[in-house]
């Protein structure tokens, strides 16, 4: 499992604000590509990072990833919904 103090970085603004600075600075490579195919390049850069990791951080994160992706899109169906 995850620290606590890993938790608390995660949560941070810090990581919000690096999060938003390279999903801009590699939006322009996104432009006129599928979706899919973008997912499969950020599939295969995750497990390019996490090829070098432990076993144990390995599992961490696997399972980590899709709580993550699942929290932030019921965050943004949350802001769609108070939107309209």
């Amino acid at each position: 499992m995850i620290d606590k103090q890993a938790e608390d970085y995660a949560e941070s603004a810090d990581l919000k604000n690096e999060s938003i600075a390279l999903m801009r600075k590699i939006e322009p490579c996104m432009h006129g590509h599928p979706r899919a195919i973008i997912i499969v390049a950020l599939v295969r850069l995750i497990a390019a990072m996490l090829g070098p990791a432990n076993k144990t951080t390995r599992e961490e994160m696997l399972r980590e990833i899709p709580l993550t992706i699942r929290s932030l899109l019921k965050e943004m169906d949350r802001m769609v919904r108070n939107s309209g």
